[in-house]
């Protein structure tokens, strides 16, 4: 392993950037939300997500997508709604309505590569865990919230109300001529701004 790097950092929306980095052919997977939403809301690029597909089955590497935040976006999240391909997809608190609890899925060549890792693991170790780990309430929580908390008409509320939210900043915001925008992803709205504080 070069100088020990066992991670590559690379820029959202920069295909050239995850090319090269990507080059050496020694990368597992890449993980990515498929929105940053910790920073206000960066929206992919047009095509860049499945031009990011294409460049990981071509270098043999592992596309996981973090659907912790973007779970917003309807009932088959992000990836249902704009056709996405990973090969593992992650989700974390809101899954349980914000408790401790987290679900994954994969393909069923990931399955499959699992099932042998974990057979060649000592006895009563599965070498997959995840801190989020926990017991029936969790349990019961996910059950809930799925069948009873984000149904289609939820979203379909939630993704009114966001709309409606994000024209009325809108209105407000060039009514006072700030120098602010709004990003709207579903129901999730954010507005990061240039704003300077005066007294």
């Amino acid at each position: 392993m070069r100088g020990h790097m066992f991670t590559r950092v690379v820029e959202f929306n920069d295909l050239a950037a995850l090319e090269k980095a990507l080059a050496p052919n020694d990368v597992a997977c890449v993980i990515t939300e498929p929105v940053l939403t910790n920073s206000g809301a960066v929206l992919p690029e047009p095509d860049f997500l499945q031009s990011l597909r294409a460049v990981t089955h071509e270098h043999g590497t592992l596309l996981v997508i973090d659907e912790t935040h973007t779970i917003s976006s309807g009932p088959g999240r992000y990836t249902r709604a704009f056709g996405l391909d990973p090969d593992i997809l992650v989700l974390g608190k809101p899954i349980a309505g914000g408790m401790p609890g987290a679900v994954y899925g994969f393909t069923a060549e990931v399955g499959e590569r699992m099932q042998r890792a974990t057979q060649a693991a000592a006895p009563g170790h599965s070498g997959i865990d995840t801190t989020l780990s926990t017991g029936l309430l969790t349990l019961r929580l996910i059950r809930a919230m799925l069948s009873e908390v984000m149904t289609d008409a939820a979203y379909t509320r939630m993704f009114a109300t966001s709309r409606r939210l994000a024209d009325g900043l809108r209105t407000a915001i060039a009514s006072r001529g700030l120098p602010w925008t709004v990003t709207r992803m579903h129901r999730r709205c954010s507005t990061p701004s240039a704003m300077r504080l005066t007294p």
